[in-house]
């Protein structure tokens, strides 16, 4: 094999090394350099590796030449996930391909995404075919796609450069998989998700993402071919996101809208699909399955509204079923409903499995997509309802939409071991990367939680921890408010509302503002409007003014606008120069123990008689906090300031943790009435 070796490596990033001659703008780091280094080595010595980069150090690059050296020369195919999608075509588009011109290999790399990214024959035809009644904007969105939908070869959704405004409408030729026919339809052979999969097979580099990683383990590794060496960037995300995606679901509107395929109860409209088969067929016997229809629709409508009884006014997406829930009248009730639905769902099936075997071929595709979405209704609920509720090693918890149950899901009280049986236990080496894996420079709590300390009691995982080469002594500055109110008083809101009102005055805009929950959000923006109407501030709210990406374009655009945001703008956000100068974090991100995540993870400890405080809540909360003061310096060029509203960082003895875990030291405890001429000196 051709010679690969950390040195080899390492001597690409030196000052005068092909990266210096290739790559625009290159700044030599030697902490990248070593970084490059210990991943070439996990790879040599079949090890693994999880490794703290601060800001600056430029881990991408880090991580992609020693792979694409790997893959290419040791034959070994090496598989990259990130936490978002647009990261992962920065990679393919610019990163990866500046990398084979300036190593000169001829590599394949390929994107494995989700099939919600490409176009659905099936879908397509049958809109053609005018078998789905489209809006003037929906049919606007058809003529604008119609010439590229004949002519593209991959049927990604990124070719196209089409308004938002059109492109919401995706979803109307969007692969799913509730839908998907699989070898049924009748252009599998056409299918743009299978050609993806097809091309995966012949890659040297897999570039995917966590959603799609996941996916694969979901489906027992049938999506990604066999791999061995992977890579996961922003590994921080890996075992929350694994919590979420490795859950079961059974959502009330899906069970209600396969059953309206099957039978639409509104008059008036056009017959659901076994009146259709019935007119077409009369010899068919179609009344049961009818009837059974009707019957299961009828008690899973019961079903959710009984479970919605136990749902209070509350400002959380969800209710965890405890102990105590399950015992009270209105959850027995449930489970009775469950139950009779479950047995006639049950029924249904089978009385529509005899049905298959009567019709005719054309018909069967169809037939046999409902027949699996009901099956997997089936199995979902009886795992949940019959497996997973009141069992140690698992959480359940209702989905809830105003005071309304929308759904009832479960998941894996330690994902990490999830990951170890089904991820880890396959690979030669894996490496994870992010800013934010330690606490006070320890990465215990990552470990654990994401299922790796039996590799490190075996002395096969490496621990690196590689600082920001900024310089945060002369470029940040974090002040601690010790006179706002308890987060928890009436007050609180009002306060942060006026020392919002003096922070956007002194710093003219050019601020972002971390909230912990909806409810303040609202409470404060309520307040705040009217006062940066006056002041000619644009203040961009959250589920207010518009969705992420929208909010963020309108906030480059402006000089002085006000960005107020939950958890996807504690991480993600990256505004270099003068677009960001003030952070306000409102809140420590302590996360509510009515979460199904926060559940899960305190009820791991408490099975353990281990303090769910000081090793799940505080850690969790350090690093979201870390991630959060991460946002401010971006470049080695940005001056910003952090203000902390929340006096308990001061005031409780665990502050310290928060503190110690960050990159910038210079704090400063202050009274509000004091903050505006510090601020106003350092700006």
């Amino acid at each position: 094999m051709v010679s690969f070796t950390p040195e080899k490596i390492a001597a690409y990033y030196a000052p005068q090394g092909l990266l210096h001659e290739v790559v625009a703008d290159y700044k030599y780091r030697s902490e990248q350099a070593d970084l490059a280094a210990a991943i070439a080595e996990a790879f040599l010595e079949d090890r693994f590796l999880v490794a703290e980069v601060g800001t600056g150090v430029g881990k991408t690059l880090a991580y992609l030449l020693p792979a694409i050296e790997w893959a290419k020369t040791q034959h070994e195919k090496v598989v990259i996930t990130t936490k978002t999608r647009a990261l992962q075509q920065q990679i393919i588009e610019k990163d990866i391909p500046d990398l084979i011109r300036a190593l000169d290999m001829d590599i394949t790399c390929v994107e494995a995404k989700g099939r919600d990214n490409y176009v659905c024959w099936n879908k397509y035809i049958e809109i053609l075919a005018g078998k789905k009644a489209l809006s003037a904007e929906e049919q606007e969105f058809m003529t604008a796609v119609l010439k590229w939908v004949e002519t593209t070869r991959t049927g990604d959704k990124k070719e196209l450069t089409l308004k938002n405004s059109l492109l919401r409408h995706w979803h109307l030729l969007a692969g799913d998989r509730r839908t998907c026919m699989r070898n049924k339809c009748r252009f599998h052979d056409k299918c743009f998700r299978l050609k993806m999969i097809k091309s995966l097979e012949k890659a040297d580099l897999i570039i995917t993402n966590h959603a799609m990683l996941l996916s694969d383990i979901l489906v027992d590794n049938s999506i990604l071919p066999e791999y061995q060496y992977l890579v996961v960037d922003e590994a921080h995300a890996l075992e929350k996101e694994s919590f979420d995606k490795l859950s079961l679901s059974c959502p009330r509107q899906e069970i209600t809208e396969v059953l309206k395929v099957l039978e639409f109860h509104d008059k008036g409209f056009r017959r659901g699909y076994l009146r259709q088969l019935k007119r077409k067929n009369q010899q068919l016997a179609i009344d049961e399955s009818l009837a059974l229809t009707d019957r299961t629709a009828d008690l899973a409508e019961q079903f959710y509204r009984q479970l919605s009884v136990g749902i209070k006014t509350n400002d959380s997406y969800s209710l965890v079923l405890t102990d105590e829930l399950m015992e009270e009248a209105w959850f027995q009730k449930a489970w009775d409903l469950y139950s009779d639905w479950h047995e006639q769902l049950r029924l249904l099936i089978k009385s529509l499995q005899d049905l298959s075997r009567e019709v005719e071929e054309e018909e069967e595709p169809e037939l046999f997509n409902i027949i699996a979405v009901l099956e997997e209704v089936f199995d979902s609920a009886y795992c949940i309802m019959e497996e997973d509720l009141g069992s140690e090693a698992k959480i359940v918890w209702l989905e809830t939409e105003q005071e309304q149950a929308i759904g009832i899901c479960s998941s894996h009280v330690r994902i990490g071991e999830v990951l170890e049986n089904k991820l880890y236990d396959k690979l030669s080496s894996l490496i994870m990367l992010s800013a934010t894996l330690s606490i006070e420079d320890k990465f215990d709590y990552f470990i654990e939680k994401v299922g790796l300390s039996e590799y490190l009691a075996a002395e096969r995982l490496d621990l690196l921890l590689k600082k920001s080469p900024f310089d945060y002594q002369n470029q940040a500055c974090l002040y601690i408010i010790n006179d706002m109110p308890d987060p928890q008083h009436l007050d609180f809101s009002p306060t942060v509302a006026r020392v919002l009102m003096d922070l956007l005055t002194v710093a003219r805009g050019r601020t972002m503002v971390l909230f912990t929950a909806r409810k303040g959000l609202r409470e404060v923006s309520q307040l705040l409007r009217p006062f940066c109407k006056q002041k000619g501030i644009p203040l961009l709210v959250q589920n207010e003014d518009g969705s992420f990406g929208t909010l963020m374009e309108e906030y480059a655009r402006e000089n002085n606008a006000v960005l107020m945001g939950l958890d996807t703008f504690w991480e993600g956000v990256d505004l270099k120069g003068d677009l960001l100068t003030l952070l306000v974090v409102v809140k420590l991100p302590f996360r509510s123990l009515a979460e199904p995540y926060s559940s899960a993870g305190d009820k791991y400890f408490r099975l353990q008689h281990r303090n769910s405080f000081s090793n799940f809540l505080l850690p969790d909360a350090a690093v979201r906090f870390k991630q959060g003061v991460g946002r401010l310096i971006r470049s080695e060029t940005d001056r910003g300031i952090v203000v902390v509203l929340d006096n308990r960082l001061s005031a409780k003895a665990y502050g310290k943790v928060f503190l110690n875990s960050i990159p910038i030291k210079n704090t400063i405890q202050t009274r509000s009435d004091e903050l505006l001429p510090l601020i106003e000196d350092w700006l």
